[in-house]
């Protein structure tokens, strides 16, 4: 376990350094970013306002541009952020951050069954209606 105020690289997603290599300066990455717990209760005590407002600020400050889109969820302490390339890979690079990866998930198709081989649920015999033998 580390020391609180440690730094440590952030565990970033091999799917989400690919999209950074892919949009560089100009294209969108999307990202989710987990805080560390340091800086989410740091963020509930602030007058400034949450961790996520002074990560943004600061890599905003240092590349002068701002983010697409930040969606902060203060009970998970995650971030979730559009930006360039350049500003995601800046900001995964602050301490406070842990872990990040792309919002995506691997969904698979669900097979559809052709209806010849679809299984009837069984019926109750009291709602069935009696043949009387002819």
């Amino acid at each position: 376990m580390r020391e609180p105020g440690s730094f440590q690289m952030a565990d970033i997603d091999p799917k989400l350094q690919t999209k950074i290599k892919q949009a560089g300066d100009k294209g969108t990455v999307e990202a989710v970013v987990m805080l560390s717990d340091d800086a989410a209760q740091a963020s509930e005590h602030s007058a400034e306002g949450p961790a996520s407002n002074y990560l943004i600020e600061k890599v905003s400050t240092l590349l002068h541009e701002k983010p697409a889109e930040v969606r902060y969820l203060p009970k998970l302490g995650v971030l979730t952020v559009r930006a360039s390339g350049r500003f995601v890979e800046q900001l995964l690079k602050l301490p406070g951050v842990t872990v990040a990866t792309v919002p995506e998930a691997d969904v698979t198709k669900a097979q559809v069954v052709p209806r010849k081989h679809r299984v009837r649920a069984p019926t109750r015999k009291s709602h069935r209606k009696s043949r009387r033998p002819r």
